[in-house]
């Protein structure tokens, strides 16, 4: 799970989520900062889990206030920003067909 609005703004927090018949296990994955690709903060983007040869991956378009692609490696938890688009006004809670 990615992102979204909390008091203090845009969040651009990452949480790997997984269930069982008796848990529910949340762990929040640290932003690495520096040099290290994250995308910024956002609320009303969309995103779908993939699945590749190479494994799990989450992409995520869009949003408010950024309109931009990412895909992340969910095994490396390496984020990785494919595209940066120029869109119109309403860029938030578009959907993925």
């Amino acid at each position: 799970m990615f992102g979204g609005f909390t008091d203090n703004g845009y969040s651009n927090k990452l949480y790997m989520i997984s269930f069982t018949k008796k848990s529910v296990d949340i762990l929040e994955v640290p932003n690495p900062g520096g040099s290290v690709q994250w995308p910024e903060g956002r609320l009303g983007h969309s995103s779908v889990l993939i699945s590749t040869s190479s494994g799990p991956h989450l992409l995520v378009v869009g949003g408010s206030p950024a309109y931009d692609v990412w895909l992340l490696d969910i095994n490396k938890r390496k984020w990785k920003e494919l595209v940066s688009i120029i869109m119109h006004d309403n860029k938030a809670y578009q959907m993925i067909d």
